[in-house]
């Protein structure tokens, strides 16, 4: 259940503001939950707050102790249910339905990547996983893709892109497992993304990448 902290501002006005509960965290949260945090103790930890309840930093340094408490708890609580089920899904065949609805749109579930999508998928799927940071934003790119609106033809990645960072992270998880446990072709595509990642961080730190091992790009469903 979500967690709601009520402020009193510094004109005297009172306003409530919620921490997300799994149930309702978006793709665009999970991914700001998988972000690291620059910040280091007190900072990092009213840094994280902040970006999950909107609470100013200024008004959560002023909350009772209790009420801090209480916020802290339900952070605590989202990363450990948002991890537990990035864990289950990982764990799992699913078997999704051969639709789902989004915000009064209704879209098609590939079951059949291989012959149920297109090449220009597969291009700009791998074009816009290039620029991830963290494994977490990836669900959007591989939701945007692979989702198409119902009685239409993929239109480019950027039409659902936005669409996607409001799915509840609980489905778009389900779904990108989904996709990744039926798909090679999908699972070469991530691999050739997080071996990228890594070795963008690697050089970032002046290191090099480990000898990579064959390339399966030209793998199939």
């Amino acid at each position: 259940m979500s967690q709601y902290i009520a402020v009193t501002d510094e004109h005297g006005k009172r306003r409530e503001y919620r921490m997300p509960d799994i149930g309702i965290l978006t793709v665009a949260q999970w991914v700001e939950l998988c972000k690291p945090n620059e910040a280091d103790g007190h900072d990092g930890l009213i840094e994280d707050l902040h970006r999950f309840s909107g609470i100013p930093k200024k008004h959560i340094r002023k909350l009772p102790p209790g009420e801090a408490d209480r916020l802290i708890h339900a952070l605590v609580k989202l990363r450990t249910d948002a991890e537990a089920r990035d864990a289950e899904v990982k764990g799992e065949d699913f078997s999704n339905p051969s639709t789902i609805e989004h915000d009064g749109i209704t879209y098609t579930v590939p079951h059949d990547l291989e012959h149920g999508t297109c090449f220009g998928q597969w291009v700009d799927l791998d074009a816009a996983l290039e620029g991830i940071t963290t494994e977490a934003e990836a669900m959007a790119d591989i939701c945007a893709a692979m989702l198409i609106e119902q009685g239409k033809e993929y239109e480019g990645l950027s039409v659902n892109l936005e669409r996607m960072q409001t799915l509840p992270a609980r489905v778009a998880m389900g779904l990108t497992a989904f996709f990744l446990g039926r798909s090679e072709r999908l699972r070469s595509v991530m691999l050739r993304s997080m071996n990228r990642l890594v070795t963008s961080r690697l050089h970032g730190q002046g290191l090099e990448a480990p000898t990579s091992t064959p390339s399966t790009a030209s793998g199939t469903d």
